[in-house]
């Protein structure tokens, strides 16, 4: 057997695998005064159905690692003094259901107001929303010029936006039609003098 047979099988036996990149969670439980609520007792239960209870920290924030699989539920949570919570459920098997990414701690924020948790932002992937389109000053009614001159931008529908386009695509396409035909019509008259001309 060649040396570098030897070597390659010896180092695929002696070095270590590389451990796959684990998912967390992070949720942060506040009132509606943004003051972090500590003690809160969540219940989890991971993509294995493994259930843990952890509580909020004094900042309120409870950090659930290493998480396997791709999805965690709340599937409830109890108030510092030991009072059940009533808390928004988006699961068909109960409690809310959180989507996880292999080597990220996904942030999730709730609300605790009056015996109810609920979640202030959806846990999704983080992209921005798409920008609406905005008009102008000059094309704004009297009512609306107000509120730009703040800088406040107003939104334009989706449709009306790509009817707009449409027809400013057509009318450049059309000018540069008329512009060519112009161009052309000009050369063959010119074309046609000269001819008359020799």
């Amino acid at each position: 057997m060649p040396a570098w047979t030897l070597l390659l099988l010896f180092l695929a036996l002696h070095v270590p695998a590389q451990a796959a990149p684990v998912a967390g969670l992070r949720v942060w439980v506040r009132d509606l005064a943004d003051r972090g609520v500590a003690g809160v007792q969540l219940q989890i239960v991971d993509a294995a159905e493994q259930r843990r209870t952890v509580p909020t920290d004094a900042q309120g924030v409870a950090l659930i690692t290493p998480l396997p699989g791709d999805v965690a539920r709340i599937v409830g949570a109890t108030a510092p003094d030991g009072q059940p919570l009533l808390m928004d459920e988006n699961d068909p098997a109960g409690g809310l259901r959180i989507p996880l990414q292999a080597g990220v701690v996904q942030p999730i924020d709730l609300r605790l107001s009056d015996g109810l948790l609920f979640v202030e932002s959806v846990a999704e992937p983080e992209t921005p929303p798409a920008p609406l389109p905005t008009i102008t000053t000059a094309s704004a009614a009297p009512a609306a010029r107000d509120a730009l001159d703040a800088g406040t931008p107003i939104p334009v529908p989706e449709a009306v936006a790509r009817t707009s386009y449409r027809w400013v695509r057509w009318l450049v396409l059309a000018v540069a039609t008329l512009i060519a035909a112009v161009v052309v019509i000009s050369q063959a008259l010119a074309i046609r003098r000269a001819r008359r001309a020799a």
